[in-house]
Protein backbone atom coordinates (compact mmCIF):
# COMPACT_ATOMS: atom_id res chain seq x y z
CA UNK A 1 0.00 0.00 0.00
CA UNK A 2 2.92 2.15 1.01
CA UNK A 3 4.51 1.73 -2.34
CA UNK A 4 1.15 2.41 -4.85
CA UNK A 5 0.49 5.55 -2.68
CA UNK A 6 4.31 6.80 -3.11
CA UNK A 7 4.30 5.89 -7.04
CA UNK A 8 0.85 8.25 -7.61
CA UNK A 9 2.12 10.71 -5.76
CA UNK A 10 5.15 10.84 -7.28
CA UNK A 11 2.84 10.95 -10.84
CA UNK A 12 1.44 13.39 -9.74
CA UNK A 13 4.10 15.66 -8.71
CA UNK A 14 5.26 14.85 -12.35
CA UNK A 15 2.13 15.91 -13.66
CA UNK A 16 2.26 19.36 -11.21
CA UNK A 17 5.47 19.96 -12.78
CA UNK A 18 5.32 19.22 -16.36
CA UNK A 19 5.54 21.86 -19.23
CA UNK A 20 2.64 21.24 -21.14
CA UNK A 21 -0.45 21.20 -19.20
CA UNK A 22 -2.72 20.91 -22.28
CA UNK A 23 -1.25 17.54 -23.41
CA UNK A 24 -2.96 15.60 -20.50
CA UNK A 25 -5.42 13.44 -21.77
CA UNK A 26 -4.03 13.25 -24.88
CA UNK A 27 -2.16 10.49 -26.76
CA UNK A 28 1.49 11.58 -26.74
CA UNK A 29 0.64 12.46 -23.02
CA UNK A 30 3.62 10.30 -22.21
CA UNK A 31 6.62 9.29 -24.73
CA UNK A 32 9.16 6.70 -23.90
CA UNK A 33 12.57 7.05 -26.38
CA UNK A 34 15.84 5.75 -25.94
CA UNK A 35 18.48 3.94 -27.11
CA UNK A 36 21.65 1.84 -27.09
CA UNK A 37 24.85 1.41 -28.67
CA UNK A 38 28.25 -0.60 -28.75
CA UNK A 39 31.63 1.22 -30.17
CA UNK A 40 35.29 0.04 -30.48
CA UNK A 41 38.54 1.38 -31.46
CA UNK A 42 41.69 -0.13 -32.71
CA UNK A 43 44.65 1.95 -33.02
CA UNK A 44 48.79 0.58 -34.37
CA UNK A 45 51.21 2.92 -35.11
CA UNK A 46 54.21 2.04 -36.87
CA UNK A 47 57.47 4.09 -36.03
CA UNK A 48 56.60 5.86 -32.87
CA UNK A 49 55.39 5.78 -29.54
CA UNK A 50 51.91 5.26 -28.86
CA UNK A 51 49.95 7.90 -26.82
CA UNK A 52 46.59 6.13 -26.22
CA UNK A 53 44.90 2.51 -25.55
CA UNK A 54 45.90 -0.34 -28.82
CA UNK A 55 41.77 -1.32 -27.80
CA UNK A 56 39.02 0.32 -26.26
CA UNK A 57 35.42 -0.11 -26.27
CA UNK A 58 32.11 1.47 -24.93
CA UNK A 59 28.45 0.21 -24.16
CA UNK A 60 26.32 3.06 -23.62
CA UNK A 61 22.74 3.63 -23.48
CA UNK A 62 19.94 6.39 -22.89
CA UNK A 63 16.59 5.96 -21.71
CA UNK A 64 14.33 9.37 -21.81
CA UNK A 65 10.81 9.59 -19.97
CA UNK A 66 8.87 12.37 -21.31
CA UNK A 67 5.73 13.11 -19.18
CA UNK A 68 3.40 16.33 -20.74
CA UNK A 69 6.90 17.69 -22.03
CA UNK A 70 8.52 16.69 -18.18
CA UNK A 71 11.79 15.15 -19.40
CA UNK A 72 12.90 12.60 -16.80
CA UNK A 73 16.57 11.27 -18.72
CA UNK A 74 18.37 7.91 -17.27
CA UNK A 75 22.32 7.48 -18.96
CA UNK A 76 25.21 4.70 -18.52
CA UNK A 77 27.96 3.53 -19.70
CA UNK A 78 30.31 0.91 -19.40
CA UNK A 79 33.70 0.79 -21.43
CA UNK A 80 37.31 -0.78 -20.31
CA UNK A 81 38.16 3.08 -19.34
CA UNK A 82 35.38 2.50 -16.32
CA UNK A 83 31.09 2.94 -15.63
CA UNK A 84 29.09 5.80 -15.46
CA UNK A 85 25.39 5.88 -14.62
CA UNK A 86 23.53 8.87 -14.79
CA UNK A 87 19.87 9.78 -13.02
CA UNK A 88 17.59 12.98 -12.49
CA UNK A 89 18.15 13.13 -8.83
CA UNK A 90 16.01 16.23 -8.37
CA UNK A 91 13.71 18.89 -9.90
CA UNK A 92 14.46 22.61 -9.34
CA UNK A 93 11.48 24.65 -10.65
CA UNK A 94 7.79 23.86 -11.75
CA UNK A 95 6.80 25.36 -15.29
CA UNK A 96 3.66 24.58 -16.14
CA UNK A 97 2.39 25.58 -19.57
CA UNK A 98 -1.30 25.92 -21.13
CA UNK A 99 -2.31 27.47 -24.08
CA UNK A 100 -1.75 31.00 -23.26
CA UNK A 101 -0.13 30.87 -19.82
CA UNK A 102 3.36 29.80 -18.35
CA UNK A 103 4.82 30.17 -15.39
CA UNK A 104 7.99 29.53 -13.66
CA UNK A 105 8.31 28.88 -9.77
CA UNK A 106 11.29 27.54 -7.78
CA UNK A 107 14.79 27.70 -8.70
CA UNK A 108 14.51 29.26 -12.01
CA UNK A 109 15.31 31.52 -14.71
CA UNK A 110 13.23 34.01 -17.14
CA UNK A 111 14.69 36.33 -19.45
CA UNK A 112 13.17 40.44 -19.58
CA UNK A 113 16.14 42.00 -21.29
CA UNK A 114 19.36 42.42 -21.78
CA UNK A 115 20.02 45.87 -19.18
CA UNK A 116 17.78 44.74 -16.57
CA UNK A 117 17.50 40.63 -15.82
CA UNK A 118 18.60 37.67 -18.90
CA UNK A 119 18.93 34.48 -18.24
CA UNK A 120 20.18 34.81 -14.27
CA UNK A 121 18.84 31.95 -12.08
CA UNK A 122 17.08 33.02 -8.91
CA UNK A 123 14.42 31.21 -5.96
CA UNK A 124 10.96 32.95 -6.27
CA UNK A 125 8.56 32.81 -9.07
CA UNK A 126 7.19 34.44 -12.17
CA UNK A 127 4.49 34.57 -15.44
CA UNK A 128 4.33 34.69 -19.25
CA UNK A 129 1.19 35.64 -20.76
CA UNK A 130 1.54 35.12 -24.45
CA UNK A 131 -1.22 36.50 -26.45
CA UNK A 132 -1.72 37.36 -30.11
CA UNK A 133 -0.62 41.19 -30.14
CA UNK A 134 0.13 41.39 -26.11
CA UNK A 135 2.82 39.97 -24.32
CA UNK A 136 3.28 40.33 -20.57
CA UNK A 137 5.93 39.08 -18.22
CA UNK A 138 6.51 39.62 -14.20
CA UNK A 139 9.05 38.10 -11.62
CA UNK A 140 10.12 38.13 -8.77
CA UNK A 141 12.93 36.44 -6.50
CA UNK A 142 16.31 36.40 -4.52
CA UNK A 143 18.69 37.02 -6.85
CA UNK A 144 21.56 36.36 -4.27
CA UNK A 145 21.87 34.51 -1.56
CA UNK A 146 23.70 35.49 1.73
CA UNK A 147 27.11 34.44 2.02
CA UNK A 148 29.86 35.25 4.86
CA UNK A 149 32.27 33.43 7.43
CA UNK A 150 30.47 30.29 8.63
CA UNK A 151 26.94 30.69 6.41
CA UNK A 152 28.37 27.33 5.13
CA UNK A 153 30.79 24.87 4.94
CA UNK A 154 33.17 26.37 1.90
CA UNK A 155 35.30 29.06 2.67
CA UNK A 156 34.30 32.80 2.03
CA UNK A 157 36.75 34.98 0.12
CA UNK A 158 34.03 37.88 -0.36
CA UNK A 159 30.93 38.65 1.16
CA UNK A 160 27.38 39.07 -0.68
CA UNK A 161 24.30 40.71 0.48
CA UNK A 162 21.11 38.88 0.02
CA UNK A 163 19.43 41.05 -3.12
CA UNK A 164 15.94 40.22 -3.54
CA UNK A 165 14.35 41.61 -7.38
CA UNK A 166 11.59 41.70 -9.25
CA UNK A 167 10.73 42.89 -13.02
CA UNK A 168 7.50 43.76 -14.92
CA UNK A 169 7.39 43.79 -18.88
CA UNK A 170 4.43 44.94 -21.19
CA UNK A 171 4.87 44.48 -25.19
CA UNK A 172 1.98 45.37 -27.22
CA UNK A 173 1.81 44.98 -31.28
CA UNK A 174 -0.40 47.73 -33.29
CA UNK A 175 -0.04 47.04 -37.34
CA UNK A 176 3.37 46.66 -38.04
CA UNK A 177 5.10 48.51 -35.25
CA UNK A 178 5.31 47.76 -31.51
CA UNK A 179 6.31 48.88 -27.94
CA UNK A 180 7.42 47.56 -24.63
CA UNK A 181 7.75 49.09 -21.38
CA UNK A 182 9.77 47.33 -19.14
CA UNK A 183 10.14 48.17 -15.14
CA UNK A 184 12.98 46.59 -12.97
CA UNK A 185 14.04 46.69 -9.14
CA UNK A 186 16.43 45.28 -6.78
CA UNK A 187 17.96 45.77 -3.82
CA UNK A 188 20.45 44.08 -0.86
CA UNK A 189 19.21 43.31 2.21
CA UNK A 190 21.21 45.04 4.89
CA UNK A 191 20.72 43.19 7.86
CA UNK A 192 21.52 39.34 5.58
CA UNK A 193 25.03 39.65 6.94
CA UNK A 194 25.94 40.35 10.61
CA UNK A 195 27.46 43.52 11.37
CA UNK A 196 30.76 41.43 12.83
CA UNK A 197 31.66 40.75 8.70
CA UNK A 198 31.27 44.30 7.15
CA UNK A 199 34.15 45.87 5.44
CA UNK A 200 35.36 48.49 3.55
CA UNK A 201 35.22 46.15 -0.05
CA UNK A 202 31.77 45.45 -0.13
CA UNK A 203 28.36 47.39 0.44
CA UNK A 204 24.66 46.84 -0.33
CA UNK A 205 23.38 48.00 -3.33
CA UNK A 206 20.22 49.45 -4.53
CA UNK A 207 18.97 49.60 -8.12
CA UNK A 208 16.27 50.46 -10.28
CA UNK A 209 15.97 50.90 -14.36
CA UNK A 210 13.22 51.94 -16.45
CA UNK A 211 13.04 50.96 -20.19
CA UNK A 212 11.48 51.66 -23.18
CA UNK A 213 11.46 49.72 -26.51
CA UNK A 214 9.87 51.12 -29.55
CA UNK A 215 9.71 49.64 -32.98
CA UNK A 216 7.97 51.50 -35.55
CA UNK A 217 7.72 51.54 -39.18
CA UNK A 218 6.77 55.04 -41.14
CA UNK A 219 5.46 55.26 -44.87
CA UNK A 220 5.85 51.73 -45.56
CA UNK A 221 9.84 52.24 -46.14
CA UNK A 222 11.35 53.63 -42.86
CA UNK A 223 11.60 51.49 -40.04
CA UNK A 224 12.97 52.86 -36.76
CA UNK A 225 14.02 51.32 -33.32
CA UNK A 226 14.53 52.58 -29.83
CA UNK A 227 15.97 50.82 -26.79
CA UNK A 228 16.23 53.25 -24.20
CA UNK A 229 16.90 52.71 -20.23
CA UNK A 230 16.88 55.25 -17.66
CA UNK A 231 19.12 53.64 -14.06
CA UNK A 232 18.94 54.69 -11.04
CA UNK A 233 21.65 52.54 -8.87
CA UNK A 234 22.99 53.54 -5.64
CA UNK A 235 26.63 51.89 -4.68
CA UNK A 236 25.89 52.00 -1.17
CA UNK A 237 22.71 52.41 1.03
CA UNK A 238 24.51 52.83 4.40
CA UNK A 239 25.30 56.25 3.32
CA UNK A 240 23.22 58.57 5.11
CA UNK A 241 24.67 62.13 3.45
CA UNK A 242 22.10 63.02 0.93
CA UNK A 243 23.18 64.34 -2.13
CA UNK A 244 20.75 63.47 -4.97
CA UNK A 245 18.64 66.13 -6.34
CA UNK A 246 14.66 64.98 -6.10
CA UNK A 247 13.17 63.85 -9.17
CA UNK A 248 9.42 61.55 -9.49
CA UNK A 249 11.19 58.21 -9.02
CA UNK A 250 12.42 58.95 -5.61
CA UNK A 251 9.82 56.23 -3.83
CA UNK A 252 12.07 53.18 -5.64
CA UNK A 253 15.45 54.04 -5.06
CA UNK A 254 16.98 54.73 -1.80
CA UNK A 255 19.07 57.89 -2.74
CA UNK A 256 22.20 59.35 -1.04
CA UNK A 257 25.48 60.33 -2.10
CA UNK A 258 27.05 57.51 -4.14
CA UNK A 259 23.43 57.24 -6.37
CA UNK A 260 23.97 57.46 -9.64
CA UNK A 261 21.58 58.29 -12.45
CA UNK A 262 22.86 56.27 -15.67
CA UNK A 263 21.65 55.78 -19.72
CA UNK A 264 21.32 53.52 -22.47
CA UNK A 265 20.40 54.36 -26.05
CA UNK A 266 20.27 52.07 -29.21
CA UNK A 267 18.88 53.29 -32.38
CA UNK A 268 18.56 51.80 -35.22
CA UNK A 269 17.33 53.61 -38.86
CA UNK A 270 16.69 51.95 -42.21
CA UNK A 271 15.07 52.90 -45.46
CA UNK A 272 13.92 49.85 -47.78
CA UNK A 273 13.61 50.66 -51.25
CA UNK A 274 13.05 48.10 -53.83
CA UNK A 275 16.28 46.61 -53.91
CA UNK A 276 18.07 48.68 -51.70
CA UNK A 277 18.51 49.23 -47.96
CA UNK A 278 20.60 51.75 -46.04
CA UNK A 279 20.99 51.64 -42.53
CA UNK A 280 22.42 53.55 -39.43
CA UNK A 281 22.76 52.69 -35.93
CA UNK A 282 24.17 54.15 -32.67
CA UNK A 283 24.14 52.94 -29.06
CA UNK A 284 25.74 54.38 -26.06
CA UNK A 285 25.98 53.21 -22.71
CA UNK A 286 27.38 55.83 -19.62
CA UNK A 287 29.81 54.95 -17.95
CA UNK A 288 29.27 52.74 -14.40
CA UNK A 289 26.32 51.45 -16.06
CA UNK A 290 25.15 48.31 -14.66
CA UNK A 291 22.02 46.15 -13.64
CA UNK A 292 21.95 44.59 -10.28
CA UNK A 293 19.82 41.42 -12.20
CA UNK A 294 22.87 40.27 -14.31
CA UNK A 295 26.42 39.18 -13.87
CA UNK A 296 27.79 41.37 -16.28
CA UNK A 297 26.61 44.23 -17.99
CA UNK A 298 28.85 46.49 -21.22
CA UNK A 299 29.23 49.95 -20.16
CA UNK A 300 31.10 53.02 -21.33
CA UNK A 301 31.04 52.74 -24.14
CA UNK A 302 29.66 54.71 -27.89
CA UNK A 303 29.38 52.84 -30.83
CA UNK A 304 28.00 53.80 -34.63
CA UNK A 305 27.48 52.04 -37.60
CA UNK A 306 26.98 52.70 -41.03
CA UNK A 307 25.27 49.55 -43.66
CA UNK A 308 24.00 49.01 -46.70
CA UNK A 309 22.47 46.23 -49.07
CA UNK A 310 21.90 46.81 -52.80
CA UNK A 311 20.89 45.12 -55.57
CA UNK A 312 21.41 45.80 -59.29
CA UNK A 313 20.61 44.52 -62.72
CA UNK A 314 17.79 42.11 -61.57
CA UNK A 315 19.70 39.99 -59.02
CA UNK A 316 22.91 39.67 -60.95
CA UNK A 317 25.00 41.80 -58.54
CA UNK A 318 24.50 42.22 -55.18
CA UNK A 319 27.04 44.14 -52.88
CA UNK A 320 26.59 44.34 -48.85
CA UNK A 321 28.69 47.03 -47.16
CA UNK A 322 29.27 48.06 -43.12
CA UNK A 323 30.93 50.27 -41.67
CA UNK A 324 32.01 50.63 -37.42
CA UNK A 325 33.31 52.70 -35.32
CA UNK A 326 33.71 52.00 -31.20
CA UNK A 327 35.21 54.02 -28.35
CA UNK A 328 35.43 54.12 -24.60
CA UNK A 329 36.04 56.11 -21.62
CA UNK A 330 33.03 58.91 -22.70
CA UNK A 331 34.28 61.37 -19.61
CA UNK A 332 37.99 61.11 -19.91
CA UNK A 333 38.07 59.26 -16.15
CA UNK A 334 39.22 56.20 -17.33
CA UNK A 335 43.10 55.37 -16.79
CA UNK A 336 43.43 54.24 -20.54
CA UNK A 337 41.15 54.37 -23.84
CA UNK A 338 40.52 52.12 -26.86
CA UNK A 339 39.14 52.68 -29.97
CA UNK A 340 38.30 50.18 -32.87
CA UNK A 341 36.89 50.47 -36.43
CA UNK A 342 35.47 47.82 -38.87
CA UNK A 343 34.52 47.66 -42.00
CA UNK A 344 33.69 44.74 -44.20
CA UNK A 345 31.91 44.60 -47.82
CA UNK A 346 30.15 41.58 -49.53
CA UNK A 347 30.35 41.43 -53.38
CA UNK A 348 28.23 38.49 -55.33
CA UNK A 349 27.91 38.69 -58.98
CA UNK A 350 26.04 35.84 -61.05
CA UNK A 351 28.40 35.69 -64.35
CA UNK A 352 25.94 33.54 -65.92
CA UNK A 353 22.80 31.06 -65.06
CA UNK A 354 25.47 28.41 -63.64
CA UNK A 355 28.85 30.67 -62.76
CA UNK A 356 28.67 32.98 -59.94
CA UNK A 357 31.53 34.72 -58.26
CA UNK A 358 31.85 36.11 -54.54
CA UNK A 359 34.32 38.50 -53.25
CA UNK A 360 34.63 39.69 -49.42
CA UNK A 361 36.45 41.80 -47.29
CA UNK A 362 36.53 42.92 -43.90
CA UNK A 363 38.88 44.77 -41.29
CA UNK A 364 39.31 45.06 -37.47
CA UNK A 365 42.02 47.87 -35.98
CA UNK A 366 41.64 48.39 -32.16
CA UNK A 367 44.28 50.60 -30.14
CA UNK A 368 44.50 50.39 -26.81
CA UNK A 369 46.36 53.65 -25.11
CA UNK A 370 48.06 53.80 -21.83
CA UNK A 371 47.30 56.37 -18.52
CA UNK A 372 47.53 59.81 -19.20
CA UNK A 373 51.18 60.99 -17.91
CA UNK A 374 49.96 63.34 -15.48
CA UNK A 375 48.02 60.57 -13.46
CA UNK A 376 49.00 60.02 -9.51
CA UNK A 377 49.97 56.69 -10.31
CA UNK A 378 51.30 56.66 -13.67
CA UNK A 379 54.11 53.84 -14.54
CA UNK A 380 56.53 55.10 -17.45
CA UNK A 381 57.51 51.24 -17.75
CA UNK A 382 54.03 49.71 -18.27
CA UNK A 383 52.21 52.52 -18.68
CA UNK A 384 53.77 54.15 -21.60
CA UNK A 385 53.10 51.26 -23.76
CA UNK A 386 50.37 51.27 -26.51
CA UNK A 387 48.54 48.29 -28.00
CA UNK A 388 47.60 48.34 -31.40
CA UNK A 389 46.12 45.16 -33.09
CA UNK A 390 44.88 44.53 -36.24
CA UNK A 391 43.43 41.88 -38.76
CA UNK A 392 42.59 41.66 -42.44
CA UNK A 393 40.40 39.05 -43.91
CA UNK A 394 39.37 38.45 -47.72
CA UNK A 395 37.86 35.51 -49.58
CA UNK A 396 36.95 34.85 -53.02
CA UNK A 397 34.66 31.77 -54.19
CA UNK A 398 33.90 31.01 -57.85
CA UNK A 399 31.53 28.00 -58.78
CA UNK A 400 30.54 26.70 -62.03
CA UNK A 401 28.02 24.27 -62.84
CA UNK A 402 28.19 22.08 -65.85
CA UNK A 403 26.67 18.66 -66.66
CA UNK A 404 22.89 17.10 -67.28
CA UNK A 405 20.81 17.03 -64.53
CA UNK A 406 21.26 13.04 -64.33
CA UNK A 407 24.95 14.02 -64.15
CA UNK A 408 25.40 17.35 -62.53
CA UNK A 409 29.12 18.50 -62.74
CA UNK A 410 30.82 21.50 -60.55
CA UNK A 411 34.01 23.12 -60.52
CA UNK A 412 34.46 25.04 -57.26
CA UNK A 413 37.84 27.68 -56.28
CA UNK A 414 37.72 28.69 -52.76
CA UNK A 415 40.90 31.24 -51.87
CA UNK A 416 41.16 32.95 -48.01
CA UNK A 417 43.41 35.39 -47.37
CA UNK A 418 44.42 36.46 -43.08
CA UNK A 419 46.51 38.96 -42.20
CA UNK A 420 46.97 39.91 -37.81
CA UNK A 421 49.72 42.61 -36.56
CA UNK A 422 49.99 42.68 -32.79
CA UNK A 423 52.56 45.43 -31.65
CA UNK A 424 53.10 46.92 -28.68
CA UNK A 425 55.18 49.88 -27.31
CA UNK A 426 55.87 53.00 -27.31
CA UNK A 427 53.51 55.11 -30.48
CA UNK A 428 54.47 58.42 -31.27
CA UNK A 429 51.33 59.72 -33.13
CA UNK A 430 48.31 57.31 -31.98
CA UNK A 431 46.12 56.90 -34.99
CA UNK A 432 43.56 54.14 -35.24
CA UNK A 433 44.76 52.75 -38.61
CA UNK A 434 48.32 52.18 -37.22
CA UNK A 435 50.19 55.23 -38.37
CA UNK A 436 52.62 56.62 -36.33
CA UNK A 437 54.29 52.76 -35.40
CA UNK A 438 58.14 53.88 -36.13
CA UNK A 439 58.73 50.57 -36.12
CA UNK A 440 58.39 48.20 -38.87
CA UNK A 441 55.29 45.43 -38.25
CA UNK A 442 56.01 41.73 -38.84
CA UNK A 443 52.52 40.39 -39.23
CA UNK A 444 50.85 36.69 -38.95
CA UNK A 445 49.56 35.58 -43.00
CA UNK A 446 47.83 32.76 -43.80
CA UNK A 447 46.50 32.10 -47.34
CA UNK A 448 44.41 29.06 -48.23
CA UNK A 449 43.57 27.81 -51.70
CA UNK A 450 41.46 24.71 -52.72
CA UNK A 451 40.20 23.95 -56.01
CA UNK A 452 37.63 21.22 -56.61
CA UNK A 453 35.90 19.16 -59.30
CA UNK A 454 32.95 16.99 -58.35
CA UNK A 455 30.79 14.60 -60.59
CA UNK A 456 27.60 13.04 -59.52
CA UNK A 457 26.08 9.96 -61.47
CA UNK A 458 22.24 10.74 -59.90
CA UNK A 459 21.22 7.03 -61.22
CA UNK A 460 23.83 4.98 -59.43
CA UNK A 461 24.08 6.80 -56.43
CA UNK A 462 27.52 7.72 -56.99
CA UNK A 463 29.83 10.70 -56.07
CA UNK A 464 33.18 11.42 -57.15
CA UNK A 465 35.06 14.42 -56.24
CA UNK A 466 39.08 15.70 -57.37
CA UNK A 467 40.46 18.98 -55.46
CA UNK A 468 43.88 20.61 -54.76
CA UNK A 469 44.84 22.18 -51.55
CA UNK A 470 47.63 24.56 -50.44
CA UNK A 471 48.38 26.35 -47.68
CA UNK A 472 50.70 28.75 -46.96
CA UNK A 473 51.82 30.56 -43.40
CA UNK A 474 54.45 33.00 -42.33
CA UNK A 475 55.35 34.99 -39.20
CA UNK A 476 58.25 36.68 -37.77
CA UNK A 477 59.96 33.32 -36.68
CA UNK A 478 58.90 30.89 -39.36
CA UNK A 479 56.91 29.75 -42.19
CA UNK A 480 55.30 26.49 -43.76
CA UNK A 481 53.67 25.56 -46.70
CA UNK A 482 50.89 22.47 -47.50
CA UNK A 483 50.32 21.21 -50.90
CA UNK A 484 48.74 18.26 -51.94
CA UNK A 485 45.71 16.40 -54.15
CA UNK A 486 42.83 14.16 -52.83
CA UNK A 487 40.34 11.77 -54.34
CA UNK A 488 37.50 10.70 -52.95
CA UNK A 489 34.20 8.48 -53.67
CA UNK A 490 31.11 7.70 -52.84
CA UNK A 491 28.29 5.00 -53.22
CA UNK A 492 24.98 4.46 -52.28
CA UNK A 493 23.71 0.62 -52.53
CA UNK A 494 21.44 -1.59 -51.35
CA UNK A 495 18.53 0.63 -52.75
CA UNK A 496 20.37 3.27 -51.15
CA UNK A 497 19.95 2.24 -47.28
CA UNK A 498 23.92 1.73 -46.99
CA UNK A 499 26.58 4.32 -48.64
CA UNK A 500 30.51 2.96 -49.08
CA UNK A 501 33.12 5.60 -49.16
CA UNK A 502 36.86 5.96 -50.32
CA UNK A 503 39.23 8.54 -50.33
CA UNK A 504 43.20 9.04 -50.27
CA UNK A 505 45.25 11.87 -50.38
CA UNK A 506 48.91 12.98 -50.89
CA UNK A 507 50.23 16.51 -49.16
CA UNK A 508 53.82 17.73 -49.12
CA UNK A 509 54.20 19.40 -46.19
CA UNK A 510 57.21 21.73 -44.64
CA UNK A 511 57.79 23.32 -41.49
CA UNK A 512 61.15 25.94 -41.43
CA UNK A 513 63.52 23.53 -43.05
CA UNK A 514 61.71 20.42 -41.48
CA UNK A 515 60.08 18.53 -44.58
CA UNK A 516 58.00 15.20 -44.89
CA UNK A 517 55.58 13.62 -47.11
CA UNK A 518 51.96 12.53 -45.71
CA UNK A 519 49.59 9.77 -47.48
CA UNK A 520 46.44 9.09 -46.20
CA UNK A 521 43.89 6.08 -46.91
CA UNK A 522 40.10 5.89 -45.84
CA UNK A 523 37.30 3.87 -45.97
CA UNK A 524 33.92 3.95 -44.42
CA UNK A 525 30.57 1.83 -44.85
CA UNK A 526 27.28 3.32 -43.14
CA UNK A 527 24.18 1.06 -43.08
CA UNK A 528 20.59 2.07 -41.73
CA UNK A 529 18.63 -0.98 -42.80
CA UNK A 530 14.24 -0.19 -42.64
CA UNK A 531 12.59 -2.16 -40.66
CA UNK A 532 8.89 -3.29 -41.24
CA UNK A 533 7.21 -0.83 -38.90
CA UNK A 534 9.03 2.48 -38.21
CA UNK A 535 7.57 2.40 -34.60
CA UNK A 536 10.12 -0.12 -33.47
CA UNK A 537 12.92 2.37 -34.12
CA UNK A 538 15.63 2.43 -36.39
CA UNK A 539 19.07 0.06 -36.47
CA UNK A 540 22.42 2.00 -37.36
CA UNK A 541 25.75 0.31 -38.36
CA UNK A 542 29.21 2.30 -39.34
CA UNK A 543 32.78 0.83 -40.22
CA UNK A 544 35.98 3.18 -40.85
CA UNK A 545 39.32 2.01 -41.49
CA UNK A 546 42.10 4.71 -41.79
CA UNK A 547 45.57 3.97 -42.65
CA UNK A 548 48.38 7.44 -42.11
CA UNK A 549 51.42 7.27 -43.55
CA UNK A 550 54.60 9.68 -43.01
CA UNK A 551 57.46 9.91 -44.17
CA UNK A 552 59.85 12.68 -42.64
CA UNK A 553 62.46 14.18 -45.11
CA UNK A 554 64.95 15.39 -42.47
CA UNK A 555 65.72 12.10 -40.75
CA UNK A 556 64.97 9.44 -43.11
CA UNK A 557 62.06 8.41 -40.48
CA UNK A 558 58.83 6.50 -41.43
CA UNK A 559 55.93 6.35 -39.64
CA UNK A 560 52.61 4.01 -40.13
CA UNK A 561 49.31 4.62 -38.32
CA UNK A 562 46.34 2.06 -38.46
CA UNK A 563 42.67 2.73 -36.87
CA UNK A 564 39.41 0.73 -37.02
CA UNK A 565 36.33 2.62 -35.48
CA UNK A 566 33.06 0.34 -35.38
CA UNK A 567 29.73 1.41 -34.05
CA UNK A 568 26.41 -0.58 -33.70
CA UNK A 569 23.48 1.20 -32.87
CA UNK A 570 19.55 0.70 -32.12
CA UNK A 571 17.52 3.69 -30.80
CA UNK A 572 13.80 3.65 -30.61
Amino acid sequence: MKLVTTSITTLFYFLLIGQNLEKIGSNNAIKLNGSIGYSMAYNSNYGNQMTQRPLSWNLQGRLNISIIDLQIPFTFSFSNYGTKFTQPTYITSIDPKYKWFQGHFGQTTMSISSNTIQGRPFLGGGIELNFKKIKFKAMFGRLNKSVFPGSDSTQVRSLTYTRLGGAISAFVKIKNSSIEFILFKAKDLKNSIPTTFYNSKTHPMDNFILETKLDLKVFRKVNIKVDYALNFITQNTEIETAGYNSNTFDFLIQKNVSTQILHYINTDLSYQLKNMNFGISYERIDPNFQSLGNYFTNNDLEKVTLKSNCKFFKNVWSLSMQVGFQRNNLTNQSKSKSQRLAVSFQNSILLTKKMSLQLSYSNFSNLILGKDPTDLFYNEQFDSLKIYVSNQNASLVFMNRMGKNNQPQLINFISNFSQTTNYQGPIEQPSIFGTGISKNLDPTTILSNTLSYSLQFKRTATNIQLSVNHIFQKNSSKQSQYIGPSLKYNQKVFKKNASIGMGSMYAWNKIAQNSNHLLSHQFSFNYTPKLWNEKYGTINLSVNLSLLQKILVSNNKFENQYSIFLQLNYSY
